[in-house]
């Protein structure tokens, strides 16, 4: 288990501070490296709402403790943290007086606190704020009632208890503590990042001895068991393994922590398709082939669903991509393992050939309606129902702002180059499958060469794909990461090694951002640089969920110099910023640096694969 040795301080570009998260498939921990004084005693910083201790609870996620603040007779500065995927310690120390803070999470999802000082008294007192993770906070909600050796706080029929074997006293002082987030949800505006300000409960001070161990939980169960770690041999590694959620009794990868703490599979696939390798040396072959089979049995159409809604437990199937992904994943599960499983083959042609005939039978009227098999051979789409799926003042992103009121927006009538680059890629996997599987099928190769001419002559110009085109022929030329991703896939079948090296000068030219030196990723669009909100989501940042085919394309073309400035890079951004470990979300260039913003724990942005 690799252990970090941190200074207790806070970054004077506060956004780039450590972070620290316990995860597990119940629940997650968080707080910064840096602590701060509350009420005579010491308790680690937040800078999102959504640090501290979250549960998984009837299958959504909530947020439980916001944090844990301890006293002992004389006021104590913080000296060291050391930390580790599964335990995170803090200690403390003044004239001689110490306390030492160990915090682990249970195999059921306790969080447990370990605890000792030399002192003779030792107080801790809780901060409440019991809410689903988007909901606000409300302290006067919260009810504390006192049982032994501890209590339990109830709100919304969710009931918290917070137990302690060294329990002496609980002093009740219920009140209300408001705590401003720095961080807020990530968001960078013209003036800095915009932070949050919301009100929190704490049900009073606990008296405890001089060490002992505190478990906050669901059940009010004491004897709680400390959360096995993986044997993984890197850190990396580990953090790919800890976004392990269940649906439906199958063991999934969820999107992210804080607010993205459910299941995407287009964030699933695109995640596996580059720790796929990883994982199936680590014995996950058999896992990845349940989560493929299990995706597909919720097909309909054309389509998978996108998503598990965050309340509920519903599922939003507006996506074209993510059953295109599964068959790229599928494919690249059976290339790996020897192309030996006839029953996934077979399940995927009959997959395919229902979805066809979803895209001769779709609706080109139809609002988010599914992908259309346009007399082009290729699909064409609602124009976010991609990956860059935001919606500003009720236009796609996707479209230029001069398309506004003369373009049907809602409609699948958009070419998406990365949707087509999938469907070809699947046509030519299909292809292979019925031939392994003796099956006469020429369907698939009609349609993967009339989808291979249609790309030519009306996706790429200039070299290389353009960013969107419209089935009347409007055309968006400006080079993107999506046209580095069709890149990347249609290789050999529509570019050569000499289209490539030539595509990827047009990259270094217009797209390719550097982090103190080293290439880093990729903007999505030509044009536009930096994050000033949710305009800005899909346009001049850099998303590491890119990056990998960038590191592809190179890799293709014998450039291990710019490979090993990419891994570099990304990898000092794990460890140096942010949450130790973990990858953001996006990241927000500006004149001497590149500020990670929005989520900052995301799964897609944590590929093993590339560095091997």
């Amino acid at each position: 288990m690799q252990e970090v040795e941190l200074s207790p301080i806070e970054d004077q570009k506060f956004y780039k501070t450590i972070h620290l998260i316990l995860k597990s498939p119940r629940s997650s921990f968080s707080q910064s490296v840096y602590s701060v004084p509350f009420r005579k005693k010491i308790i680690p910083n937040r800078d999102y709402p959504y640090e501290g201790l979250s549960t998984i609870h009837r299958g959504e996620n909530w947020h439980i403790l916001d944090g844990l603040a301890f006293g002992c007779e004389i006021g104590l500065l913080p000296e060291k943290v050391t930390a580790s995927h599964g335990l995170l310690k803090y200690l403390y120390s003044n004239e001689g007086e110490w306390l030492e803070v160990a915090y682990t999470l249970g195999m059921g999802g306790e969080l447990i606190i370990d605890y000792s000082s030399n002192s003779e008294e030792v107080v801790a007192e809780p901060i409440f704020d019991i809410r689903h993770m988007y909901d606000p906070s409300k302290p006067a909600d919260h009810r504390v009632n006192p049982v032994d050796q501890g209590f339990v706080v109830e709100k919304d029929g969710v009931k918290i208890f917070l137990l302690s074997q060294a329990f002496r006293r609980f002093v009740d002082g219920k009140s209300q503590t408001g705590w401003y987030y720095k961080l807020g949800t990530g968001e960078l505006s013209d003036h800095g990042f915009i932070g949050e300000q919301r009100e929190l409960f704490i049900p009073g001070v606990i008296e405890l001895e001089p060490r002992g161990r505190i478990v906050i939980s669901h059940d009010g169960v004491f004897a709680a068991s400390v959360q096995g770690l993986t044997d993984a041999a890197s850190s990396r590694e580990r953090s790919v393994l800890s976004f392990r959620r269940k649906w439906d009794g199958i063991w999934h990868f969820e999107a992210g922590d804080f607010w993205f703490r459910t299941i995407w599979l287009r964030d699933e696939f695109e995640g596996l398709l580059w720790n796929i390798k990883t994982l199936m040396r680590r014995g996950e072959k058999e896992e990845i082939r349940k989560i493929i089979f299990h995706a597909f049995s919720y097909q309909k159409g054309g389509r998978l669903p996108n998503r598990l809604l965050e309340r509920e437990g519903g599922l939003d199937y507006n996506a074209a991509d993510t059953l295109l992904l599964g068959f790229l994943l599928s494919e690249k599960y059976l290339d790996l393992t020897g192309w030996q499983d006839r029953e996934l083959m077979k399940l995927l042609i009959m997959s395919a050939e229902h979805a066809i005939f979803s895209y001769m039978r779709a609706d080109p009227d139809m609002i988010d309606g599914g992908p259309l098999l346009h007399s082009s051979g290729l699909l064409s789409a609602v124009p976010n129902h991609s990956w860059i799926d935001s919606i500003v003042d009720g236009y796609p992103s996707r479209l230029p702002e001069a398309w506004r009121g003369v373009c049907e927006f809602k409609k699948p009538q958009f070419f998406l180059p990365e949707i087509n680059a999938l469907w070809i890629r699947m046509l030519a996997f299909c292809m292979k499958m019925v031939d392994l599987l003796c099956i006469e099928n020429v369907k698939f190769a009609d349609l993967f060469e009339s989808a291979v001419v249609s790309y030519r002559n009306l996706l790429i110009c200039e070299g290389y794909p353009v960013y969107v085109r419209d089935i009347k022929g409007n055309t968006d030329e400006r080079l993107s990461s999506p046209a580095l991703v069709s890149v990347s896939l249609l290789k050999e079948i529509l570019f050569s090694k000499v289209d490539v090296r030539k595509f990827l000068d047009e990259v270094e030219q217009k797209l390719l951002v550097r982090r103190k030196g080293d290439a880093f990723g990729v903007l999505v669009l030509e044009g536009y640089r930096g994050y000033r909100g949710e305009k800005d989501y899909h346009r001049g940042v850099v998303w590491p969920r890119d990056t990998p085919y960038l590191i592809d394309l190179l890799r293709w073309v014998g450039d291990g110099e710019t490979i090993g400035e990419i891994l570099r890079s990304n990898l000092s951004h794990q460890m140096d910023e942010g949450f130790l470990f973990y990858a953001a979300e996006l990241f927000s260039p500006e004149e001497d640096e590149i500020i990670p913003v929005k989520n900052p724990i995301q799964f897609w942005s944590s590929w093993v694969d590339p560095y091997e």
